[in-house]
């Protein structure tokens, strides 16, 4: 689901911000991430997810740029496997 710059603001002013996901691979989040960001690759994160994010705390998937398409197919991984935003 995509989430609006005030819902994102909210969520990290909260005092329990959201785990913040690249879901861009390794070497893409070596070379470039926001802080305090997290990698799972979106080809890993069906598996990953389950063992490595807590379901019921907020979680907030990016990549790189406006036009990247992976964070979208990441939330919707997210969303079938019961994380909602």
């Amino acid at each position: 689901m995509r989430t609006s710059r005030s819902r994102r603001t909210s969520l990290f002013d909260s005092g329990k911000p959201p785990r913040l996901i690249d879901v861009l691979s390794a070497d893409h989040f070596a070379a470039v991430h926001l802080p305090h960001a997290e990698n799972i690759p979106r080809d890993e994160l069906a598996l990953r997810a389950p063992q490595e994010i807590a379901p019921g705390k907020p979680v907030l998937v990016y990549c790189s740029d406006r036009d990247c398409r992976e964070s979208p197919r990441a939330a919707a991984i997210l969303e079938e496997l019961g994380y909602h935003g």
